[in-house]
């Protein structure tokens, strides 16, 4: 993580896994060696314009960074998530 004038950034490693139910419902996940970082970047000083005084503030962005598995590099700075994250990464 690091901090510039009020925007974070934090990179977050994504592996991705199989996984099976076991014997007795135990679940059981095998690493594929498949993985991707997504850099979340939040901007805590900019306001939102349709909250009323301000009460909410901050802008998240999040994308993939280049070179991670099945991430598409559209053009430099411009990247596309693999679908194997979209379908599968619970994003709370």
């Amino acid at each position: 993580m690091s901090n510039d004038n009020g925007t974070l950034v934090y990179d977050v490693p994504i592996n991705r896994a199989h996984c099976t139910k076991g014997p007795f419902g135990m679940i059981d996940c095998q690493d594929t060696g498949e993985s991707v970082t997504i850099r979340i970047v939040v901007n805590s000083s900019e306001g939102n314009p349709v909250v009323p005084d301000g009460g909410q503030k901050g802008v998240i962005t999040m994308y993939p960074l280049a070179g991670g598995s099945g991430v598409v590099e559209v053009q430099p700075g411009w990247t596309l998530t693999p679908p194997w994250v979209n379908n599968n990464v619970p994003i709370n």
